[in-house]
């Protein structure tokens, strides 16, 4: 397995391996998986030596393998994007989805060097496909739990419900109304995806990165990883080459270009 490149966005990470062969795994993001000749493995179905593009479902398990360029867009279900896709796919473990455009964009991101305009056209591209310009109204007080959790995911449940002064029985209550998840399992996600990309930005030791992330070790973090992504660590840094990372947030379909 080869990771190529990375960009994060607000609510969702473009990825896209040379190659890929991971165990079983959920999480909680939706996953929008694009390639040529790929075998995708989504619970109790198998897709075969598929082209094109699925959307698997938030905590669907699945797996990819291929020997071919895979493009993976990972999108928050908590976010704006991921609430319409939820509103749309939200009954379906995995959905086919005719984006035949993707593939082209395959082909460019797969180069050597990759441009941030090209990184910022495939956003839209996809974003506008799935009509994220509609807006979801969220109770406020999911909507702050929400945004203290992505200024802190090292805060647990407790301590973020503590500061919308209402009882963590009530809010679990609301959150699961309003959104269909809990806010734990939005933490560790976040959590968990803010620790790979220090890891790969190699600034620190890998195990300061663990620690300041609330991770007690390797076993600990690693066990994470297997489950959200099917692969461990030492596999991953093995087995991976990341040419580049894109960081680009606040971006709108306004600024499409």
């Amino acid at each position: 397995m080869e990771i190529k490149w990375v960009a994060l966005f607000d609510d969702s990470h473009i990825v896209i391996f040379n190659g890929i062969n991971n165990e079983f795994h959920n999480h909680f993001a939706f996953q929008l998986v694009s390639g040529i000749q790929y075998n995708l493995f989504v619970n109790d179905k198998t897709y075969s030596n598929t082209s094109g593009s699925y959307l698997i479902n938030s905590e669907s398990k699945h797996k990819i393998v291929s020997d071919n360029p895979i493009m993976v867009l990972l999108v928050n279900p908590l976010s704006n994007f991921g609430m319409n896709l939820r509103s749309n796919y939200g009954k379906q473990d995995v959905a086919r989805i005719s984006c035949t455009d993707y593939l082209s964009f395959l082909n460019v991101m797969t180069e050597n060097i990759v441009t941030e305009e090209a990184v910022k056209a495939l956003y839209f591209k996809v974003k506008k496909k799935f009509n994220c310009n509609i807006i979801e109204t969220l109770d406020p007080r999911v909507r702050k739990a929400i945004q203290i959790a992505d200024d802190n995911s090292s805060l647990s449940v407790h301590e973020i419900v503590t500061r919308l002064y209402i009882s963590q029985s009530a809010f679990f209550s609301i959150m699961k109304r309003e959104t269909g998840y809990s806010l734990k399992k939005f933490l560790v996600w976040k959590r968990l995806s803010k620790t790979l990309l220090e890891i790969y930005e190699n600034k620190q030791r890998t195990i300061d990165i663990l620690e300041e992330n609330g991770y007690s070790d390797f076993p600990h973090f690693s066990n994470e990883l297997r489950k959200n992504f099917g692969i461990n660590l030492l596999l991953l840094r093995k087995s991976s080459f990341l040419q580049q990372i894109f960081i680009l947030n606040n971006l709108s379909l306004s600024q499409d270009i």
